[in-house]
C-alpha cells in the first residue's frame, strides 16, 4: 500500500504544524479507512517509512525504534531515540488514521467505558501488527535497534 508523504519542518518532533524552517524533519500521511486489512496495511507501509529512514538517524546514542500510538488523536509516531527515550532523532514519521479518530470520537461521550474499550482495542490491534511485520522485515533486522511501543507515556513503553 502506498501512502501519500508530505515533508513538513519543524522545531519540535511532536508539533509539525510548525512550517518551513526547523529542525526536524518529519514526514505525515494521513489514512481514511476503517476496515481492518487496509488498516493493517497503512500501519506496515507507516512501518516501512519510518524503517527507510532509519539510516538517516542512527547515532552511537540510538537505541530504540518507537511506536508511538496516541489514543486520543489516532497517530501513530515512529522515531529512533536514545536509551533515556529523551532524545530523538531529527526525522521523525507520522500518520493520521483520520477514519479511525471521527469513528472513535463519533461514540457517546457519556459512555467511557465504550470510548476505552474501542481505543484499546485499536491499540491493542496495532501494536500487535507491529510486532508481527517486524519480526520478518529484514530492513529493521539490519538495525541494532529495540522496537518499543506506547499508547500513552514513553515510561510505560513495552518492548516488542
Amino acid at each position: 500500500m502506498e501512502l501519500d508523504w508530505k515533508i513538513k519542518k519543524s522545531e519540535s518532533a511532536h508539533s509539525p504544524m510548525t512550517l518551513d524552517k526547523g529542525l526536524y524533519t518529519i514526514y505525515l500521511a494521513e489514512f481514511a479507512e476503517t476496515a481492518e486489512q487496509p488498516l493493517k496495511l497503512a500501519i506496515e507501509a507507516c512501518i516501512t517509512k519510518g524503517i527507510d529512514t532509519i539510516s538517516r538517524n542512527v547515532s552511537d546514542d540510538s537505541l530504540y525504534l518507537f511506536f508511538e500510538w496516541d489514543m486520543v488523536d489516532s497517530i501513530l509516531t515512529i522515531v529512533v531515540t536514545d536509551d533515556t527515550k529523551k532524545i530523538d532523532a531529527r526525522t521523525v514519521t507520522k500518520c493520521y488514521f483520520s477514519a479511525v479518530d471521527k469513528e472513535i470520537k463519533a461514540l457517546d461521550p457519556k459512555d467511557e467505558g465504550l470510548y476505552q474499550q474501542a481505543t484499546e482495542e485499536y491499540s491493542a490491534k496495532i501494536r500487535y501488527w507491529i510486532r508481527d511485520f517486524l519480526t520478518t522485515d529484514s530492513a529493521y533486522l539490519n538495525y541494532a535497534l529495540v522496537a518499543a511501543y506506547h499508547d500513552s507515556t514513553r515510561e510505560q513503553s513495552q518492548l516488542l
